[in-house]
């Protein structure tokens, strides 16, 4: 789980690299939602596929099914699920990612 917060420009890009990042600008233009969630988005979607045993830099795409409630981000034939929760003061937003690892 990641707070999402207001970043200076570029940050997204030094934390995720050209790659990450442009995959940050698919999302947010598809879900017509802020650089700084779908930036948050993809943080915790390879936190989650670190801490679930793959590698950080592994491939990962948006998938087309994904709605701004439920984002499906696909590796290989592995799956991350994220979502945005809010507190209940509504004054923070958090984002929440859980990856699906399927080896065979």
């Amino acid at each position: 789980m990641e707070q999402v917060k207001t970043q200076e420009n570029g940050y997204w890009q030094r934390m995720l690299g050209v790659r990450g990042f442009k995959l940050v600008e698919i999302a947010s233009e598809m879900l017509e939602e802020a650089i700084e969630v779908s930036g948050t988005r993809v943080w915790a979607a390879r936190e989650s596929m670190k801490k679930a045993g793959l590698t950080v830099d592994a491939p990962l795409v948006i998938d087309l099914v994904s709605s701004p409630q439920w984002v499906v981000f696909k590796s290989g034939k592995s799956f991350v699920f994220s979502s945005l929760v809010e507190t209940t003061e509504h004054d923070q937003l958090f984002c929440v990612a859980a990856a699906i690892i399927v080896n065979n």
